[in-house]
């Protein structure tokens, strides 16, 4: 059974795209009671983003060059140069 996962993954942000209606799913799920005051929402794009940024900071730190730094995070990530270049 083939299944469309653009579609799965849209309904599902647009269930849960209010923020105290994700913080409800959340906490039923793991039984928690967190409340929208201490809740921050972290979108997943972010995590892997800020892994980025952290392993081009590590690079840098070693004088690695320009070039050496996207071919190995095209390699790590399969991002394209320009969009590595926009995080340089």
């Amino acid at each position: 059974m083939n299944t469309n996962k653009n579609y799965k993954d849209t309904v599902f942000v647009k269930l849960f795209s209010n923020k105290l209606e994700l913080l409800n799913l959340y906490n039923a799920i793991e039984n928690t009671n967190y409340s929208i005051d201490n809740a921050k929402l972290i979108w997943i794009q972010e995590v892997f983003q800020q892994g980025i940024l952290k392993q081009i900071e590590m690079l840098k730190e070693f004088n690695v060059s320009r070039e050496d730094i996207i071919t190995r995070i095209k390699k790590d990530y399969n991002l394209t140069t320009e969009g590595i270049e926009k995080l340089l």
